[in-house]
């Protein structure tokens, strides 16, 4: 099937009129555009034999926003500062996270209640299956060299799973959230090829700063931004701007089911104080 008669049968996408006019004209004109949004359809999670229209509508609008930029301009990696952070990075991470919100359907998260539901976002939305594992090591493809290796998180693609730490998420409910959010991050962000993602303990962590290489931190990021959605963590910590600095804290944290070191890590890079 081509984009041209896969669009036709998709129709409004749920409704969102406004995608389709925008699509409409860039279709018309653009060929390689169409090549590249016919590349990223096909790559997308099928649910039933049927491309999912959330998923589609989250790949269409970045694929829209991107569109005047060139090919290779998209696909080349962001330069690394020397303080171990890239601005352009993280800014992609947190537009791919928004853009995820916005795709979920109203029967699974209305846009305002916490916490979010990341297991649901991803099971509903993504077709990815979320699994609390005991034996980590069991894991098909595992590298040897992170047999031994305490292991927070696993993207399986090819099964459409997620792997989840069962001890960690019974000793820490809200890492458990956090490392989903982060699987997601690489599901979204770092989908070049179907091979698994295998994430040590050290490298899931609410400061970006613990990762080791570039995807680590975006996946990071991602899952700061799908957790705790920029607009929420706003509007609630100006909600409760008359409560003493700490009991503010403990209520987001209490809000969002965060930890602490992931909700002070948001709140300074949102540019509210983290005070406690």
């Amino acid at each position: 099937m081509d984009l041209a008669e896969l669009f036709l049968r998709l129709g409004p996408f749920a409704g969102d009129d406004t995608l389709l006019r925008r699509l409409v004209p860039l279709f018309a004109h653009d060929e390689d555009l169409c090549a590249r949004l016919d590349a990223q359809l096909r790559a997308q999670p099928r649910c039933q034999g049927a491309l999912t229209p959330p998923a589609l509508s989250a790949i269409w609008w970045a694929m829209i926003a991107n569109a005047g930029a060139e090919p290779d301009d998209q696909r080349r990696d962001p330069e690394i500062t020397d303080d171990g952070r890239s601005a352009a990075a993280l800014s992609r991470a947190e537009n791919a996270a928004q853009e995820l919100l916005r795709a979920v359907p109203g029967f699974v998260w209305d846009g305002t209640r916490l916490p979010v539901p990341v297991a649901d976002i991803a099971d509903s939305v993504l077709c990815l299956r979320v699994r609390e594992v005991e034996e980590m090591a069991a894991a098909p493809g595992l590298p040897p060299e992170l047999a031994r290796a305490p292991l927070s998180g696993l993207l399986l693609p090819e099964l459409g799973e997620i792997w989840v730490n069962a001890a960690e998420a019974r000793e820490w409910p809200a890492r458990k959230r956090f490392t989903i959010g982060h699987e997601l991050g690489h599901w979204q962000l770092h989908r070049e090829t179907f091979a698994p993602i295998f994430c040590r303990t050290e490298t899931v962590d609410a400061s970006i700063e613990a990762a080791s290489a570039q995807r680590e931190r975006e996946a990071n990021a991602f899952a700061a931004a799908l957790v705790m959605p920029a607009e929420l963590v706003i509007h609630h910590y100006e909600r409760l701007r008359t409560a003493e600095p700490e009991d503010r804290f403990a209520e987001l944290c209490k809000l969002f089911e965060v930890s602490a070191k992931a909700l002070e890590r948001r709140l300074t890079v949102l540019g509210l104080s983290a005070e406690q």
